[in-house]
């Protein structure tokens, strides 16, 4: 069977994870590439597996989905081998070597190893550092001459052997996605397996699957490295533990020392300690019934107002009154508060969240000044995520008045009154239908109690009331969904700024403008707008600072065509800088023609959304201004197009 390349086993490994249908657009967020390539990596890999059994099965308007004969195919296919066709499977090669060697790695001989040149391992290891030696454990490279090493730290190296493995589970079976069991004795760690579940069950311990992964991992990597002869130097000082995991972790660790015949000593199970003491799961029952004084310490639920406060006051966000809420965001930020706290990327695509989650990412963010006061350090991009999961369930559980709709129709009675129903089903919580009416009442009917005309007709309805006209088929297809959940997500933005803000049409006209702008480098362009700002006297120099942070953790750059750059740093003055070029910029797997920077005064911070809305919210695709290159381009556009 043909090798194929890393992208188009990770083509087939997304698919493989996936239930029905998937859009080449999916597709192309996930893996940061353009739907055109998609469609030609799909030929390309159905050629390659052409008489294999497995087969992407393509179908106009609703994308792919994987079908194979004989699933165990894909776990090969999906695999690393010997061929090193990416930098992220060098990179990953080069930190499994060093891990597993006790001395120095010539350099020539590991880039003849990967069929490489010298300079592109040179160019690779300045990556490396970025991706494997500023994340934890932290371990140091050591370069002497032509040749690198790790330290000589056992528990740095397992915990990188670990994060190896546990960073491309196959959490739909078993093993890594890219080594499946190398290095690792499939028969050990399936004892090591069964053994902890049993253990846990048997303690009456649960934890996320992620951690489970994790002492599954660390426990097949302790016995093999035991049987190498690196044995864990020293005891770990002041580790996190709780009694009921140090006898679970004990018991477990007599148990295979009679099965495996090997010996665990105290230092080695430390490190178990921590990790399971950290991933209890509560009992969610016996803690509702505590108040939050008794379950958290004073600093975290300090923490935790602070930063409530702040979204009621800055946005009008009060989540006072959602006791399930604030149980379960103060059991994550205390998790985050434990020495170790696994969080599971499996499946993340990073920018397509990044647009459907929009106002709820900003909103996380906002946490980042308190959590440098409380933790230390800023929440990374995957610890933003899952906070930003938390507030996109508590958003649409805020007190508010529901939208009142009506629905208007050619069909008899039958086909709108099944209509109501799939919407009561659907948006219940959200939509109360006021009326089912025929379509000759269109200019009769009093509107003057309606937000939301939805209608099966290709009709104009012409109102002097405010409200919204969506059409959708008399079916409710999976589009009327998305037509409607949009308009609900647009509601939301609008909850968080004042009615009294222009369009963002006269907005962009105040702004000031640098036209058709020569840059190759999007941090130099971020920079200058930045400087620019701070000369003008609008903002100082932590604005420009917060900024090129914000970028390095999680880039401004989730859509096509235009990028919106902003700071929570207070300004003087709210001013907009757009910068236009001249020739587009790929950043972010996004091709940007125009950069607009926002610093807003404390009492404006709800512009931001009011850009977000009507940018990224109105019907019109922002591809269609790729080629504008001027101010009045643009706002031509915008006020032809944009939401009012």
């Amino acid at each position: 069977m043909a090798e194929l390349p890393l992208r188009h086993r990770q083509i087939l490994y997304y698919l493989q994870h996936r239930t029905g249908y998937t859009t080449g657009q999916m597709l192309a967020d996930h893996l940061h590439t353009s739907t055109r390539t998609i469609r030609n990596d799909v030929a390309d890999i159905n050629r390659a597996l052409e008489g294999s059994g497995v087969q992407i099965v393509s179908k106009h308007r609703f994308g792919y989905m994987l079908s194979a004969e004989d699933p165990s195919q894909l776990a090969s296919l999906t695999r690393s081998s010997g061929s090193f066709l990416s930098r992220t499977e060098r990179l990953r090669h080069v930190a499994f070597c060093l891990c597993l060697r006790d001395g120095f790695q010539n350099l020539d001989e590991l880039a003849d190893e990967m069929f490489i040149s010298k300079t592109t391992l040179e160019l690779d290891l300045k990556e490396f550092r970025h991706e494997y030696l500023l994340i934890r454990p932290h371990i140091e490279l050591i370069r002497h001459r032509n040749s690198i090493a790790f330290e000589n730290n056992e528990r740095k190296k397992r915990h990188l052997l670990c994060h190896l493995f546990a960073s491309n589970w196959n959490y739909n079976g078993r093993g890594n996605t890219f080594y499946q069991y190398h290095y690792l004795d499939e028969k050990i760690v399936n004892l090591c397996i069964r053994e902890i579940n049993y253990h846990l069950d048997l303690y009456g311990i649960q934890m996320e699957d992620v951690n489970v992964v994790y002492l599954d991992l660390m426990v097949a990597i302790m016995i093999h490295r035991l049987r190498d002869g690196h044995a864990m130097e020293a005891a770990a000082a002041d580790v996190f533990t709780v009694p009921a995991a140090v006898r679970m972790v004990d018991a477990l660790a007599v148990a295979l020392e009679e099965k495996l015949d090997c010996r665990i000593i105290e230092a080695e199970r430390r490190e178990l300690y921590e990790l399971v003491s950290c991933s209890i799961l509560p009992d969610m029952d016996a803690l509702r019934k505590r108040s939050l004084q008794e379950i958290f310490s004073g600093s975290l639920l300090e923490f935790s107002g602070k930063y409530l406060r702040l979204l009621e006051t800055e946005y009008g966000l009060c989540f006072q009154q959602d006791q399930d809420f604030l149980l379960t965001l103060l059991l994550y930020l205390q998790y985050l508060d434990r020495p170790v706290h696994n969080l599971n990327r499996f499946g993340i695509a990073d920018r397509t969240l990044r647009v459907d989650y929009a106002v709820e990412f900003e909103l996380a963010f906002r946490i980042q000044p308190l959590a440098v006061d409380h933790y230390g350090s800023y929440l990374d991009y995957l610890e933003l995520f899952y906070l930003m999961n938390i507030l996109s369930g508590a958003l649409h559980k805020v007190e508010t008045r529901k939208v009142r709709a009506v629905i208007m129709s050619y069909y008899n009675m039958p086909a709108m009154w099944n209509l109501r129903r799939l919407l009561d089903e659907e948006f219940g919580d959200r939509i109360i239908i006021k009326d089912l009416l025929p379509m000759y009442l269109k200019d009769n009917y009093d509107f003057s109690e309606t937000d939301l005309i939805l209608t099966s007709a290709n009709k104009q309805i012409v109102t002097d009331q405010d409200l919204t006209v969506l059409r959708i088929s008399p079916y409710f297809t999976g589009e009327d969904k998305q037509r409607i959940s949009g308009y609900l997500n647009q509601l939301l933005f609008r909850r968080l700024y004042r009615k009294d803000f222009p369009s963002v049409t006269e907005l962009l006209s105040r702004a000031s403008w640098e036209e058709k702008a020569d840059y190759d480098d999007y941090l130099g362009l971020l920079e200058h707008m930045g400087r620019r700002m701070i000369s003008q006297g609008y903002v100082d120099e932590n604005y420009l600072i917060q900024i090129l942070n914000r970028e390095s953790l999680a880039t401004f750059a989730s859509h096509p065509v235009y990028i919106i750059v902003h700071s929570s740093v207070p300004a003087k003055q709210t001013h907009i800088h757009v910068t236009t070029l001249n020739h587009r910029l790929i950043v972010n797997g996004n091709k940007i023609r125009m950069v607009i920077m926002l610093c807003m005064q404390e009492s404006e911070r709800g512009l931001l959304f009011k850009l977000y809305n009507e940018l990224y919210g109105s019907d019109f695709n922002p591809n269609d201004c790729r080629f504008m290159k001027t101010r009045n381009e643009f706002l031509d556009f915008l006020s032809d197009n944009c939401v009012k």
